[in-house]
């Protein structure tokens, strides 16, 4: 998993605080938990087919349609 502070410094550069930040990628444990773990918005683009693990920590998308809006 990455280090936390790299999602730190992108959200210092933005001028955003890291809640303020959403994270997507398509990897769980690298990309959503990772930012999830350094206080951002950590969002899994899951475009598996399969249904989501039980007990899931971050929220999940099967599309970049979702982060539109579905538009």
């Amino acid at each position: 998993m990455p280090d936390p502070e790299i999602f730190r410094i992108a959200c210092a550069r933005l001028g955003l605080p890291p809640e303020r930040v959403a994270f997507v990628g398509d990897r769980l444990d690298v990309d959503a938990l990772a930012a999830r773990s350094a206080g951002l918005r950590g969002v899994w683009l899951d475009r598996s087919g399969r249904a989501a693990p039980p007990g899931l920590a971050v929220e999940r998308i099967t599309s970049l349609r979702a982060c539109r809006g579905g538009r």
